[in-house]
């Protein structure tokens, strides 16, 4: 029976029907998971989980999908775990905690947003031929021609040539025919021109008067024109007829621009093979190049290429061979169009004119205003276009490239164009061309630079004013739209602008499900730096089967959800974290989640991801918090792994020697504040309190090894209470170690056994905790074997056992790991140090070559008292020494 639940994955009956098909030979165990995974439920119908006996039970069948220990387990192969294997630390503690300068720029006012120039007047319209210069030609190609009085001159020239007057010569006269119809394609792609058909019609209409009529066209494929003017609501006509007696002037490009797109084209032949059946008179007027002419579609009737390129006279035939071609980047003068383009907020069709007109060549191919509009790199409307971002970062960085004069040339029209529009266009154009020029050049438009930069401190400001009236809900959205396609559009070339990051800031507050990635060239740590503070919270990252992240409050006794694998655990200080997910080697481009807000993150790159038999098994998410960036991977189990799998600690591998297993506990790479804070009951001196962060996730047993483990490699137990082979392991030097790590590595290729740091022990055993012990303030003989009588604080005294008691005997800290503190000191591998520092380190060690210096012990032992099994507590002893309260706990990788 299918579920209806929204997290689910989108996977249908066919996909079950071949995975069913897969697994045909499957336990139930694998079938129920099988079916959570899809979506499905398992029949037999009812399925409980047992905690008393760590069982998953339904009719008829029974499931082991609980870890001993009472911890829910997933199956392996049905779930994609993830681990976070490696850290970049990208801000010190210093300065994330630097505050950032605050400036009182005020707020945006009505001054601000009038024209950069109200007094500024559009320059003149320039058509594609001056007026001068094509009637002539119009009224040659489409006039009617007619007999009038005696041609004197002809019959003089014949008289004196001796020639035979058979006929009186008489005089052709032309004039316009006795209806012209003027239809003028008003198509999308032709947006460049249409300010040149209301400039053609505004002139034929006093020529002709009443002969005229205009029709309007939107598309290729309409059945009827529309009029024009319209007098009151929308008129339309039906397409000439033969008897309609009108010749036809057609303003259009017959489909002929758009070389991916034939379809209009294809229209406008069959609709000019009608009109010449019908053998209507028709002249087409086409803003192209010769080169951008289709030889099928310009054959059919007399056409007139519009530009200065040209004599203006019906073009002859084209050859079948003709080659037609859309200009494209290789050819020089489309690629500076575009380019400068790129550096405009927005490009009207007169600014794009202009901008064709100041090329250094092909100024008089009209045509090439219409492959610019087509570009697939333009977002166009009805009155402007633009460079989408993506495109204009490149296209921006090849303006920094052009000589100086062509820049010039650039800014000389932004200035004609854009002097009566809102005076955000200009700054933005303003920033842009300073940012990209060299310095000498932008030295004139220093002052225009400086306000510009103070425009958009004030927009940050305006949009961080809070207040929930009407009124200024709707004056706050045109702010976040004028802010957003700032930048986007800009924001890539303007890297160095400091207010960028402010500005985003402030957009992304009022925005917090807006998914999309930080603009390009901001920086994820200043911006995430620039974030309003919060008090720190401690939570846990968590990753879902269903392809969905979770950010929850760490608490000590919340019960381990089924489903769930916990990936890291943080210490955040802001509302927001930034992720990306892409493959190795791709650059990060990073999302916010509002993990504060949101605490759940579902988002369809990540559930992709997430997918059991998904191919994108090279894609790892990238986690941002500011001052660490934590790259998370697909794991893979390495080749020492007899079982691995994930529980409500996180994820596990078993390492199996002989008949013997030791479970291993992944380690996430992080940072935590290692030793104790002044304020610490029973603190040393040389628990000096400061920052650490480990780069590299490593491999942690979770227990103490045992006796029976170090028998199955060394062949013999030297430990004093030997009355339980599950008991840890004591009386081992620092030196026995070294030589059981050794033995280990040999027997068992790729281990890589050793010793943790002192640094990887404390965090490992804090598990993401602040307080004296991993699991709050305080301890009692029921969950620390440790010297009840000397409790800690002087609390309530306790059971002593005085011996070890074998491991899992006591309850785990949060990251899965028993018994880390109290029952044996544990090894480390640094040699002693009095004075750690208290400067910021990473993946801090001392490991000198000689063997014989003294070595740190961690964690307190069965006869320690309270306040020296504390998390920070720090001891030493000699490597060779031995006793019956030190043992030893392994790492790996």
């Amino acid at each position: 029976m299918r579920i209806d639940i929204a997290n689910k994955s989108a996977l249908g009956r066919a996909d079950l029907l071949q995975m069913l098909a897969d697994h045909k030979h499957a336990d139930n165990e694998r079938l129920l998971a099988l079916a959570e995974v899809l979506g499905f439920e398992f029949s037999p119908k009812s399925v409980n989980v047992d905690p008393g006996v760590g069982t998953l039970t339904g009719t008829g069948f029974e499931s082991h999908l609980i870890s001993p220990g009472g911890t829910a387990r997933l199956p392996r192969g049905l779930f994609r775990p993830m681990h976070a294997q490696r850290l970049e630390l990208v801000a010190s503690s210093e300065d994330w905690q630097k505050p950032a300068a605050a400036t009182d720029y005020g707020v945006l006012s009505d001054a601000d947003q009038a024209p950069w120039n109200a007094d500024a007047t559009a320059p003149p319209f320039q058509p594609l031929v001056p007026w001068t210069r094509l009637w002539p030609r119009l009224h040659q190609t489409v006039s009617w021609r007619h007999s009038a009085g005696l041609d004197v001159a002809s019959l003089t020239r014949q008289l004196a040539q001796a020639k035979p007057v058979s006929r009186l010569p008489r005089q052709i006269r032309q004039r316009w025919p006795a209806r012209l119809h003027l239809i003028l394609d008003f198509s999308d792609r032709l947006t460049p021109y249409w300010d040149d058909w209301r400039w053609l019609a505004g002139h034929l209409q006093p020529l002709l008067r009443e002969r005229l009529s205009v029709s309007l066209l939107y598309r290729a494929d309409a059945q009827r024109l529309h009029v024009w003017p319209a007098s009151g609501g929308t008129q339309t006509r039906p397409w000439p007829s033969a008897d309609s007696g009108e010749t036809l002037l057609i303003a259009s490009d017959l489909g002929m621009l758009d070389a991916i797109r034939p379809s209009a084209r294809h229209h406008w032949q069959r609709r000019l093979q009608g009109l010449r059946r019908q053998d209507i008179a028709c002249l087409i007027a086409a803003p192209l190049a010769h080169g951008q002419l289709v030889a099928e579609t310009a054959n059919l009737m007399p056409l007139l290429r519009l530009g200065p390129d040209n004599s203006l006279r019906p073009i002859a035939k084209l050859s079948p061979r003709h080659q037609a071609g859309a200009p494209d980047d290789t050819d020089s003068a489309y690629r500076l169009l575009l380019i400068w383009l790129a550096m405009a907020t927005r490009a009207e069709p007169a600014l794009l004119r202009a901008l064709r007109l100041s090329l250094p060549t092909q100024a008089d191919n009209a045509g090439l205003e219409g492959a610019v509009w087509l570009d697939a790199r333009l977002n166009t409307a009805a009155t402007a276009c633009a460079v989408n971002e993506i495109a204009a970062a490149e296209l921006q960085r090849q303006f920094s490239k052009l000589e100086p004069a062509l820049q010039q040339r650039l800014l000389d029209c932004l200035r004609d164009y854009h002097a009566g529009l809102p005076q955000m266009i200009h700054h933005e154009e303003t920033l842009l061309w300073c940012g990209l020029v060299n310095a000498e050049s932008a030295v004139p438009e220093t002052e225009h630079a400086q306000n510009a930069r103070r425009f958009f401190r004030k927009l940050t400001q305006s949009l961080q004013i809070e207040d929930g009236s009407q009124h200024v809900h709707a004056e706050r959205h045109l702010l976040l739209n004028i802010a957003d396609h700032h930048l986007q559009h800009a924001a890539a070339s303007l890297a160095g602008e400091d207010y960028l990051n402010h500005l985003s800031v402030a957009v992304s507050r009022h925005r917090p499900l807006d998914r999309r990635p930080l603009p390009a060239g901001l920086n994820g740590a200043d911006w995430l730096q620039r974030q309003p503070p919060i008090a720190p919270l401690t939570v846990d990252l968590l990753w879902r089967h269903d392809g969905t992240l979770a950010m929850l409050e760490r608490t000590t006794d919340a019960p381990a959800e089924p489903g769930r694998q916990r990936l890291l655990t943080l210490k955040l200080d802001r509302q927001v974290v930034l992720w990306s997910l892409q493959s190795a080697g791709q650059t990060r481009h990073y999302r916010p989640w509002y993990w504060l807000e949101q605490p759940v993150l579902a988002d369809p790159l990540l559930q992709s991801a997430a997918a059991p038999f998904s191919h994108q098994s090279d894609q790892q998410l990238w986690l941002h918090t500011g001052r660490r960036e934590i790259a998370i991977k697909p794991f893979v189990a390495p080749a020492w792994a007899s079982e691995w799998g994930v529980d409500g600690y996180g994820l596990y591998a078993d390492l199996r020697v002989q008949s013997l297993t030791q479970r291993f506990r992944w380690i996430e790479p992080g940072g935590f504040l290692m030793g104790s804070p002044a304020s610490e009951p029973e603190r040393f001196d040389d628990e000096l309190q400061h920052s650490v962060t480990l780069t590299q996730g490593y491999w942690l047993a979770d227990t103490a090894c045992t006796q029976q483990f170090w028998q199955a490699v060394m062949g013999e137990n030297p430990s004093h209470f030997n009355d339980d082979p599950g008991k840890p392991v004591e009386t081992v030097s620092w030196h026995d170690v070294q030589t059981f790590i050794e033995r280990l590595n040999r027997q068992i290729g790729g281990l890589q056994a050793r010793l943790p740091s002192e640094a990887e022990w404390e965090y490992a055993c804090r598990a993401g905790s602040d307080t004296p012990f991993s699991d709050g303030d305080n301890i009692s003989p029921r969950q620390v074997n440790y010297e009840g009588n000397y409790p800690y604080k002087n609390s309530e005294k306790g059971e002593y056992r005085a011996t070890t008691v074998a491991v899992k005997s006591l309850p785990a800290n949060a990251w899965g790991l028993y018994e880390i503190h109290g029952n044996v000191w544990e090894w480390c591998r640094d040699a002693w140090r009095e004075d750690l520092g208290g400067d910021e380190v990473i993946n801090p060690l001392f490991d000198p070559t000689d063997r014989d210096v003294v070595r740190v012990l961690r964690g307190g032992s069965w006869n320690s008292f309270g306040g020296n099994v504390r998390s920070a507590f720090r001891n030493t002893n000699r490597s060779g020494k031995r006793n019956n309260f030190i043992g030893f706990r392994l790492a790996l990788g």
